[in-house]
């Protein structure tokens, strides 16, 4: 089996026993591609944070190190990053190493139906705010400003689906979540073209709550 074939099982595992409400394989940003990357709510009942895992995949035929180093890279992006490898067991050494790296270990075993399981769980990272943002983009969601949770901002092709953006009132009134822009930060910043790039996001429950009168008129 090719590395390819195993995204599928990775991808089932992350949803249903790492929690991950969503995910995407073989996505990234310009500074590299992930292998499977989902996205989970941590927040609970009274927070709306949420956490990006993501998880470099191997079939036992590549270097231990080279490959922990590529998940460990992973940690600007993510806030968990985990290695999945065909393996039965792992030695105390790739533990130890795994542990300094802050990098989750996953055993894939099996050909032709692979099974996966958690060696060792991946303890929170601190990625980079701006290159987390550009990933979970690529995923077609974004982070409310307000409750920062994660809510679905477009569709493969229609970047702005699920998003308005001439005013809260019009989003409230399509039951959509709210796009704006920045202009002063955007001209602070090392943008050079016409356009701005610099935005942010309302979800459509904060709009809802918010602007209740709007979605009545």
């Amino acid at each position: 089996m090719k590395e390819r074939d195993y995204y599928p099982a990775v991808q089932r595992f992350t949803k249903s026993k790492l929690g991950c409400f969503t995910t995407a394989v073989d996505t990234g940003t310009k500074l590299g591609r992930v292998d499977v990357v989902g996205l989970k709510d941590v927040g609970g009942r009274l927070d709306g944070e949420g956490e990006v895992v993501a998880i470099e995949v191997k079939r036992g035929r590549s270097p231990f190190l080279a490959s922990i180093g590529q998940a460990a890279a992973y940690s600007v992006l993510a806030d968990r990053c985990y290695f999945a490898d065909i393996r039965d067991s792992w030695t105390d050494e790739e533990f130890e190493v795994a542990q300094e790296l802050r990098v989750g270990l996953l055993s894939l075993g099996g050909a032709s139906r692979p099974r996966v399981r958690i060696a060792l769980d991946a303890p929170r990272s601190t990625s980079v705010t701006s290159l987390r943002a550009e990933l979970v983009e690529r995923l077609h969601y974004s982070v409310c400003t307000i409750c920062r949770a994660f809510f679905r901002r477009g569709e493969p092709g229609r970047f702005r689906q699920h998003v308005a953006t001439s005013s809260p009132k019009a989003a409230a009134a399509s039951n959509k979540g709210f796009m704006y822009w920045l202009e002063e930060q955007d001209s602070r910043s090392s943008n050079d073209s016409a356009l701005l790039y610099t935005r942010r996001y309302v979800c459509p429950g904060c709009i809802s709550a918010l602007w209740p009168a709007a979605s009545d008129d």
